[in-house]
């Protein structure tokens, strides 16, 4: 193992992630989309929909200093989406009895991921907030 790699799954959990995450497609192929100086800040495991295109599917959102993305493994195929944070307009987050939401809003739609890991859903929530909070769009 790489030490990327490891520093990686170092990192997812710290941030939360349970023994299962860790056998997940989506992390088996983060490292080689995630960057060798890029950090990540958040991330949260789940069964997301996109609501414009009514697109649903298993995965993980990731958050990092530059981007969030949506990353989607199947055995033939890896989708992502990369989110730019100038186009987050907000980040929500609820919780009914053992089950969460993340809902990213976006100018382009909603991302709403469904979790059980309720420590991992915070850490992306928090980390996306610092970030949107951090980096303000200044307006001429």
């Amino acid at each position: 193992m790489s030490e990327h790699t490891a520093r990686i799954m170092r990192d997812i959990k710290k941030l939360g992630a349970v023994p299962y995450n860790m056998w997940l497609p989506e992390t088996q192929v983060l490292p080689y989309i995630i960057h060798p100086n890029e950090q990540i800040l958040g991330l949260v495991y789940g069964r997301y929909q996109q609501v414009e295109g009514d697109i649903v599917g298993r995965g993980v959102l990731v958050s990092s200093p530059e981007r969030v993305l949506l990353i989607d493994k199947k055995p033939l195929f890896v989708k992502t989406a990369e989110i730019s944070y100038r186009v987050i307009s907000a980040v929500t987050y609820s919780k009914v009895l053992f089950m969460g939401n993340v809902t990213i809003h976006t100018r382009m739609g909603k991302i709403n991921v469904r979790t059980f890991n309720q420590k991992c859903a915070y850490n992306l929530v928090e980390a996306i907030e610092a970030n949107l909070f951090s980096n303000p769009i200044k307006l001429n």
